[in-house]
C-alpha cells in the first residue's frame, strides 16, 4: 500500500508542479499580450492614436500649438534653459513624445529662428526584433563612399526589415533596428537625399 501512495503523491506532485508552471506561463504570456494591446490601443488617450501613428502625424516644421492639436492634448513643459524648451507628451507611463525646441537669434539681422526635434520613447517590445546585422561592414564602406546609402537601401542591408522611426527634425529622420540577439542600429537619414548621414549602435 505505501507504495502505491508513493506513486500517487508523486504523480500529484509532478501535475501540480506542471500546473504552476502553466499558470505562471500563461500569465505572463497574457500581461505581455495586454501590455502590447494597452501600447497599440493609445488612441484612446491621444487623438492622433498610437505613438507610432502620433510621431508620423507630427510635424517639426508646425507651432507647438499645431502639435497640441494634433496630439489631442497640450505638451507639458520638462525641462528649459537659455537657448531651448523641451515639451512632453505622456502617452502611457513608459511611453512618451518630446518636442525640443532650440531658439537661435541672428546678431546681425537680430532675427530669432526655432528648429525643433522630436523624438519617442517606447518599451522595444514595440518593435521588430528580426533584423539582419551581418551586413554591417558593408554599410559603413557605402557610407564612406561619395554616393553613400540610401533609406531603401539600408533596408535592404538589415534583411528587408523597416526602420522603427525614432526622431523627425525639421531635415531629418532617425531609425532603429534590433536583431533578436539584443544587438541595435541607429540611423539617420536626410529627408532631400534619403542617404544616410549617420549610424551607431551594439552589433
Amino acid at each position: 500500500m505505501s507504495k502505491k501512495f508513493d506513486k500517487k503523491t508523486l504523480v500529484i506532485i509532478v501535475v501540480v508542479i506542471a500546473l504552476i508552471v502553466l499558470g505562471v506561463g500563461g500569465f505572463a504570456f497574457w500581461n505581455l499580450r495586454k501590455r502590447q494591446d494597452d501600447q497599440n490601443s493609445l488612441g484612446a488617450t491621444a487623438k492622433c492614436g498610437a505613438v507610432f501613428q502620433c510621431i508620423d502625424k507630427l510635424d517639426p516644421n508646425s507651432s507647438l500649438e499645431e502639435m497640441n492639436k494634433t496630439v489631442g492634448s497640450e505638451a507639458e513643459l520638462a525641462t528649459e534653459d537659455e537657448k531651448s524648451k523641451i515639451y512632453k507628451w505622456t502617452l502611457a507611463d513608459d511611453t512618451t513624445i518630446e518636442a525640443r525646441i532650440e531658439t537661435y537669434k541672428n546678431e546681425s539681422t537680430g532675427e530669432t529662428k526655432s528648429f525643433t526635434t522630436l523624438s519617442i520613447n517606447y518599451p522595444e517590445n514595440l518593435a521588430r526584433h528580426d533584423a539582419d546585422f551581418s551586413r554591417w561592414d558593408e554599410i559603413q564602406s557605402k557610407m564612406n563612399q561619395e554616393e553613400g546609402i540610401t533609406y531603401d537601401e539600408f533596408i535592404e542591408m538589415v534583411g528587408g526589415i523597416d526602420g522603427t522611426i525614432s526622431e523627425k527634425a525639421q531635415d531629418s529622420k532617425k531609425y532603429q533596428w534590433f536583431d533578436n540577439d539584443g544587438g541595435y542600429l541607429s540611423a539617420s537619414f536626410d529627408d532631400q537625399t534619403t542617404k544616410c548621414t549617420f549610424a551607431t549602435g551594439r552589433i
